[in-house]
Protein backbone atom coordinates (compact mmCIF):
# COMPACT_ATOMS: atom_id res chain seq x y z
CA UNK A 1 0.00 0.00 0.00
CA UNK A 2 2.66 2.17 0.72
CA UNK A 3 4.36 1.42 -2.36
CA UNK A 4 1.54 2.54 -4.30
CA UNK A 5 0.85 5.57 -2.44
CA UNK A 6 4.35 6.23 -3.37
CA UNK A 7 4.29 5.75 -7.19
CA UNK A 8 1.19 7.72 -7.29
CA UNK A 9 2.59 10.81 -5.61
CA UNK A 10 5.85 10.46 -7.36
CA UNK A 11 4.15 10.47 -10.54
CA UNK A 12 1.98 13.79 -9.88
CA UNK A 13 4.59 15.23 -8.43
CA UNK A 14 6.35 14.71 -11.70
CA UNK A 15 3.04 15.83 -13.68
CA UNK A 16 3.20 18.86 -12.39
CA UNK A 17 6.44 19.85 -12.48
CA UNK A 18 6.67 18.91 -16.10
CA UNK A 19 3.73 21.22 -16.60
CA UNK A 20 5.38 23.94 -14.48
CA UNK A 21 8.62 23.54 -16.71
CA UNK A 22 6.40 23.82 -19.89
CA UNK A 23 4.58 26.78 -18.85
CA UNK A 24 8.10 28.58 -18.10
CA UNK A 25 9.27 27.87 -20.87
CA UNK A 26 6.13 29.40 -22.53
CA UNK A 27 6.55 32.65 -20.09
CA UNK A 28 10.06 33.13 -21.17
CA UNK A 29 9.49 32.91 -24.76
CA UNK A 30 7.16 35.50 -24.55
CA UNK A 31 9.60 37.79 -22.66
CA UNK A 32 12.23 37.27 -24.81
CA UNK A 33 9.75 38.21 -27.91
CA UNK A 34 8.44 41.47 -25.95
CA UNK A 35 12.08 42.66 -24.92
CA UNK A 36 12.93 41.66 -28.80
CA UNK A 37 9.98 43.89 -29.93
CA UNK A 38 10.36 46.96 -27.57
CA UNK A 39 14.27 46.62 -28.39
CA UNK A 40 13.53 47.57 -31.93
CA UNK A 41 11.44 49.51 -31.26
CA UNK A 42 13.85 51.91 -29.39
CA UNK A 43 15.98 51.17 -31.99
CA UNK A 44 13.63 52.86 -34.33
CA UNK A 45 12.82 55.58 -32.61
CA UNK A 46 16.54 56.76 -32.08
CA UNK A 47 16.85 56.75 -35.64
CA UNK A 48 13.95 58.97 -35.41
CA UNK A 49 15.03 61.09 -32.57
CA UNK A 50 18.92 61.49 -34.66
CA UNK A 51 16.87 62.72 -37.99
CA UNK A 52 14.54 64.96 -35.80
CA UNK A 53 17.60 66.53 -34.10
CA UNK A 54 19.36 67.13 -37.64
CA UNK A 55 16.30 68.70 -39.37
CA UNK A 56 15.93 71.08 -35.83
CA UNK A 57 19.31 72.31 -36.64
CA UNK A 58 18.61 73.05 -39.80
CA UNK A 59 15.95 74.67 -38.67
CA UNK A 60 17.79 76.67 -36.23
CA UNK A 61 20.25 77.87 -38.89
CA UNK A 62 17.28 79.31 -40.62
CA UNK A 63 16.26 80.99 -38.13
CA UNK A 64 17.67 84.68 -38.76
CA UNK A 65 16.75 84.46 -42.36
CA UNK A 66 13.18 83.47 -41.42
CA UNK A 67 12.08 83.78 -37.45
CA UNK A 68 8.18 82.95 -38.39
CA UNK A 69 8.88 80.12 -40.62
CA UNK A 70 11.34 78.65 -38.39
CA UNK A 71 9.73 79.02 -35.01
CA UNK A 72 6.38 77.41 -36.31
CA UNK A 73 8.55 74.33 -37.70
CA UNK A 74 10.26 74.17 -34.73
CA UNK A 75 7.15 74.07 -32.62
CA UNK A 76 5.43 71.62 -35.26
CA UNK A 77 8.93 69.22 -34.68
CA UNK A 78 8.06 69.46 -31.07
CA UNK A 79 4.72 68.40 -31.50
CA UNK A 80 5.71 65.53 -33.78
CA UNK A 81 8.61 64.22 -31.85
CA UNK A 82 5.99 64.04 -28.80
CA UNK A 83 3.56 62.51 -30.53
CA UNK A 84 6.05 59.30 -32.09
CA UNK A 85 6.99 59.14 -27.73
CA UNK A 86 3.58 58.87 -26.81
CA UNK A 87 2.95 56.29 -29.34
CA UNK A 88 5.91 54.00 -28.62
CA UNK A 89 5.24 54.86 -24.85
CA UNK A 90 1.45 53.16 -25.30
CA UNK A 91 3.22 50.26 -27.67
CA UNK A 92 5.11 49.57 -24.79
CA UNK A 93 2.69 49.72 -22.17
CA UNK A 94 0.42 47.64 -24.12
CA UNK A 95 3.17 44.84 -25.30
CA UNK A 96 3.92 44.64 -21.29
CA UNK A 97 -0.05 44.65 -20.41
CA UNK A 98 -0.22 42.27 -22.68
CA UNK A 99 2.91 39.90 -21.68
CA UNK A 100 1.58 40.18 -17.89
CA UNK A 101 -1.80 39.28 -18.72
CA UNK A 102 -0.89 36.10 -21.14
CA UNK A 103 1.64 35.75 -17.63
CA UNK A 104 -1.22 35.72 -14.89
CA UNK A 105 -3.33 33.16 -17.73
CA UNK A 106 -0.98 30.94 -17.29
CA UNK A 107 -0.07 30.80 -13.54
CA UNK A 108 -3.98 30.31 -12.78
CA UNK A 109 -4.17 28.00 -15.26
CA UNK A 110 -0.83 25.83 -13.82
CA UNK A 111 -2.98 26.45 -10.30
CA UNK A 112 -6.19 25.00 -11.59
CA UNK A 113 -4.22 21.85 -12.93
CA UNK A 114 -2.57 21.67 -9.86
CA UNK A 115 -5.77 21.51 -8.18
CA UNK A 116 -7.30 19.41 -10.25
CA UNK A 117 -4.08 17.11 -10.02
CA UNK A 118 -4.45 17.52 -6.29
CA UNK A 119 -7.77 16.02 -5.97
CA UNK A 120 -7.15 13.39 -8.61
CA UNK A 121 -3.99 12.40 -6.47
CA UNK A 122 -6.36 11.95 -3.15
CA UNK A 123 -8.70 10.17 -4.79
CA UNK A 124 -5.98 7.85 -6.34
CA UNK A 125 -4.67 7.08 -2.54
CA UNK A 126 -8.12 6.74 -1.23
CA UNK A 127 -9.34 3.98 -3.66
CA UNK A 128 -5.35 2.00 -2.47
CA UNK A 129 -6.64 2.79 0.96
CA UNK A 130 -9.77 1.45 0.46
CA UNK A 131 -8.44 -1.76 -1.66
CA UNK A 132 -6.03 -2.17 1.16
CA UNK A 133 -8.72 -2.09 3.98
CA UNK A 134 -10.95 -5.04 1.69
CA UNK A 135 -8.30 -7.24 1.49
Amino acid sequence: MVLAGTEVLQAQGKALVERGLEITSASTTANLKCIEDLTGQMSAVTHQAEALLHEQVAVLQDLPNDPMGASQRLMANYVEGSRKSLELGTKALTSWAGLMNETWIRAGKLGQEAGQAYVACAAKLQEISQARAKA
